[in-house]
């Protein structure tokens, strides 16, 4: 009778922390798809607008801060010709929690980065837009 309940009592702890192992390798997950998401948008807004304006770089690094990620670079031009390349680099990091192998909660540094180039396809004069 006894060693039904400490083998129920085992196999509960264990699923227990697999469940919790299996839930803390999906949040990365949902991390990169949400810097993905954010950098992406930024990146269409700057294909619109012809480059990123510093007010522009400013609001998209608030919108990374508010979102829990720490910039470390963020590289783009802020004009660029028509026909000409548009680059998007960020680099950001953000702390997570990882079961370890010992069982025991660890505080991890994710890093996430985000590369992409496109064509301008925005008509910039030196008379201004069209």
């Amino acid at each position: 009778m006894i060693d039904k309940v400490l083998v129920s009592v085992w196999l509960a702890m264990t699923l227990t922390i697999l469940t919790m192992a299996v839930f803390l390798l999906i949040i990365p997950l949902y991390h990169q798809v949400e810097f993905e998401h954010l950098c992406q948008a930024q990146l269409m807004r700057m294909e619109m607008s012809g480059g990123m304006t510093v007010a522009q770089g400013n609001s998209f690094r608030q919108a990374l801060t508010d979102s829990g990620f720490q910039v470390t670079r963020l590289s783009a031009p802020s004009s660029a010709a028509y026909g000409s390349d548009l680059t998007l680099l960020v680099e950001a990091t953000r702390t997570s929690q990882q079961v370890g192998m010992d069982l025991t909660m660890k505080e991890v540094i994710l890093s996430f980065t985000f590369h992409r180039t496109v064509l301008c396809r925005k008509i910039i004069t030196a008379a201004g837009e069209p």
